[in-house]
């Protein structure tokens, strides 16, 4: 018996055969999905345990990427919500320990974008972000790790070019069902 192949499912065929899935393979994707399932209940569990249970409105952005060249994603997280005030929210950046995250740094009244600059401060790749410093327009902050749990941020003197990893388009991911 003859099936009709319509052009889509000739690709589809083909592109499942090839392992071709937008750029990424399926098994990435599933371990993508796994780390931020991992990152939300870590997220979860410290807010719960240092405060309690937060208001079911805050959320967070996060974006996955290696900072200290180990090949693991770090998770750097800007919160939302009760997180934030009229200067910006609080931003922090956690490594993977096991099947969970470890606090690497944490930052105040930041706002996106938030960039991997190509420089680095104990061996970790700093960030940038739009900081409120007081009257006029926000400026850009770099956030060097220099570990301790605040990192060291300084006003950048010229803008940045670098490439973003964070933005208010990204979507707001829901903390607390």
């Amino acid at each position: 018996m003859r099936t009709a192949r319509t052009p889509a499912a000739i690709l589809l065929a083909a592109l499942i055969g090839t392992g071709a899935t937008g750029g990424t393979s399926l098994s990435q994707g599933q371990d993508e999905a796994a780390e931020y399932a991992r990152l939300r209940i870590a997220l979860q569990t410290y807010i719960s345990g240092r405060w309690g249970q937060i208001d079911a409105d805050t959320g967070y952005r996060a974006a996955l990427v290696d900072l200290n060249g180990d090949d693991r994603r770090e998770a750097v997280v800007l919160m939302t919500g009760d997180w934030c005030g009229s200067g910006g929210c609080s931003l922090w950046v956690l490594t993977p320990r096991g099947q969970s995250w470890r606090m690497v740094t944490q930052a105040t009244v930041m706002n996106p974008p938030i960039r991997v600059l190509p420089s680095r401060s104990h061996g970790w790749s700093e960030l940038s972000a739009m900081a409120d410093d007081g009257p006029g327009p926000d400026c850009e902050v770099r956030l060097s790790v220099n570990g301790r749990l605040n990192p060291t941020i300084t006003r950048l003197p010229v803008p940045s070019n670098a490439r973003v990893i964070l933005t208010y388009d990204d979507p707001v991911r829901a903390l607390f069902p």
